[in-house]
């Protein structure tokens, strides 16, 4: 009986030890939904990135400000795969894997200036923004826009969840948040409002 009783102990000692590792281990799986064109200062960089595939890249291609990029740059789309950081999202249901994408903190690579190759993606405190779908044909390019914030909604249209943009407006401290809701085909903008900032 004593031997039983220390097994027991034991078991659930063992337990309760790994309990805050195993609520940790869910938190880091747990989907982001808030992203920011300010990465390196903010508490929520892309947590789990990923490197998007030849078929996102040539889906995300499509976007004319990529194009027009690629083109200057003299790139095509799986030659510039660096110029993007991705994270795995569910627009849809949860056997629907699509992406976030923002531009990438370019460390090296630099264009003289200092200026990095995918600086064209970028403005005063704001960044592109993107959105891939996987559908039955592939991936395609569900979303494209600016802001200095991107959040992904629990609200859904035409089953897809909402996204919204959030920029600071110069004059007056303001911030302006955009609403975009899919169409059944790509995220088209559906209201527009202003607030204090914070």
């Amino acid at each position: 009986m004593k031997d039983k009783v220390a097994t027991l102990a034991i078991l659930i000692a063992a337990l309760l030890a790994t309990a805050p590792a195993l609520g940790r281990s869910d938190e880091s799986r747990k989907e982001q939904s808030h992203f920011s064109c300010e990465q390196e200062y903010v508490n929520e960089p892309v947590r789990q990135p990923v490197t998007l595939s030849a078929e996102a890249l040539e889906a995300l291609a499509e976007d004319q400000n990529v194009d027009a990029c690629l083109k200057e740059a003299g790139k095509s789309a799986d030659q510039a795969f660096s110029w993007f950081v991705a994270s795995e999202i569910h627009l849809g249901g949860e056997d629907e894997i699509d992406y976030v994408v923002l531009p990438s903190l370019l460390l090296n690579g630099e264009q003289p200036g200092g200026a990095p190759n995918n600086a064209c993606f970028r403005g005063a405190n704001a960044a592109l923004f993107w959105a891939l779908r996987r559908t039955k044909q592939g991936y395609t390019l569900a979303f494209s826009g600016s802001g200095h914030d991107l959040d992904i909604l629990r609200h859904r249209t035409n089953g897809l969840r909402d996204i919204r943009t959030s920029t600071a407006i110069q004059a007056g401290g303001m911030i302006s948040e955009t609403v975009y809701r899919f169409d059944g085909r790509r995220y088209v903008m559906v209201k527009v409002d202003e607030r204090p900032g914070e």
